[in-house]
């Protein structure tokens, strides 16, 4: 039997970062994703939001808990966003090519649901960088990485984690791990309501005993291309894509949040995006338009895109402490108990190269 002393399942940037800051400390690390590597399907990424140009994390704090309606743990949000600038430096420094303006710095713009323009991107690569920055930190440090591991069974003595069953799908053998702590930080179970990744983890968990919370909070993305799974991110707005309706009557996105827009968009007739006229910035969304094309036959280009909202993330979870611990407590009669500060999505990403965010059972 193998042993390791962490075992991380998932394969985005929270996986990627928590497994390489786990082998930078000296821990033998081994990654696990149910698909092949590399495909953490985050082609709707946004960009990444921090107080860049502004006085101090104020706003960005209240923006996010106002956008959360006043649900989101107040204290983890303050530490998030006064983090958020060190999170955008590091990256830039280990290779993230933000788009900048005359001056040098990564421009900001004004996205859904901010008071001010903080939020800053690398075009259609934001999304490919992060992975593939993540994917360099693992392997200088050592991190070893396998796909197609599908996590069967949790196994676990007196609250303690003692390893997992798996299957390997490369060659159909059942295996058995152990490790001195997992960490899960896959996805989510988004691909219940349509063809995608549906996150293994947090189903082994749950089976094994632990409750999960908040399950029926989920977003929905508002950019979906109609009778797809291609998430177009809501930065090709900020950058002079519009939304009409197809007879040409404008959609209103100025100043309104996600849940707002994507209102909007679920009303209209027949919603259409129109990206045909962002001039020097449709250079940054080359990749997307040539997927969407392959996908669709629609060239962004010269045409308008048929559009229609579709659960884009689940925003419940295991339930976390503030350090992405997940604490069970058993009460009377053997109950399970939990005191968790937080809850977080079991993919574990809320901002890039924290890993606390990940759900982590400890001996």
């Amino acid at each position: 039997m193998e042993a390791w002393d962490v075992i991380v399942l998932g394969d985005g940037p929270a996986a990627l970062h928590a497994a390489a800051e786990a082998a930078k400390s000296g821990a033998s690390t081994l990654m696990m994703s149910s698909t092949g590597l590399g495909a953490p399907g985050m082609a709707a990424l946004d960009g990444l939001s921090a107080s860049l140009q502004e006085a101090n994390n104020r706003s960005h704090r209240e923006d996010t808990i106002r956008c959360g309606a006043f649900l989101c743990d107040q204290d983890l949000v303050a530490e998030t966003t006064a983090g958020a600038i060190k999170q955008v430096d590091l990256l830039e420094r280990r290779g993230l090519n933000f788009r900048r303006d005359q001056q040098g710095l990564p421009i900001v713009r004004k996205g859904a649901g901010h008071q001010q323009p903080r939020t800053t991107d690398a075009g259609s690569a934001t999304a490919t960088g992060l992975q593939q920055i993540g994917e360099e930190q693992c392997m200088r440090h050592g991190v070893i990485r396998r796909g197609d591991q599908v996590p069967l069974t949790l196994v676990h003595t007196k609250q303690s984690v003692d390893g997992l069953v798996a299957l390997d799908m490369v060659n159909g053998r059942i295996i058995g791990l152990q490790c001195k702590a997992l960490i899960i930080a896959d996805e989510g179970f988004e691909g219940a309501f349509h063809t995608g990744v549906v996150g293994l983890g947090m189903d082994m968990a749950f089976r094994a005993g632990v409750g999960l919370r908040d399950m029926e909070f989920i977003t929905h993305h508002p950019l979906t291309v109609k009778g797809t799974n291609v998430f177009l991110p809501t930065g090709l707005m900020l950058d002079g894509a519009t939304l009409h309706e197809a007879s040409g009557a404008a959609i209103e996105t100025d100043g309104r949040s996600m849940l707002d827009i994507t209102a909007s968009i679920s009303a209209a007739v027949q919603p259409v995006l129109d990206a045909r006229n962002m001039g020097q910035s449709a250079a940054w969304w080359g990749s997307l338009f040539r997927l969407v094309q392959q996908r669709t036959g629609i060239d962004m280009n010269r045409q308008t895109l048929p559009l229609e909202p579709a659960v884009g993330h689940t925003i419940g979870g295991l339930p976390v402490d503030g350090n992405g611990r997940c604490v069970v407590v058993r009460g009377p009669g053997g109950s399970p108990v939990f005191t968790p500060q937080a809850t977080q999505p079991a993919r574990g990403f809320t901002v890039p190269l924290r890993s606390a965010v990940t759900v982590c059972w400890t001996r």
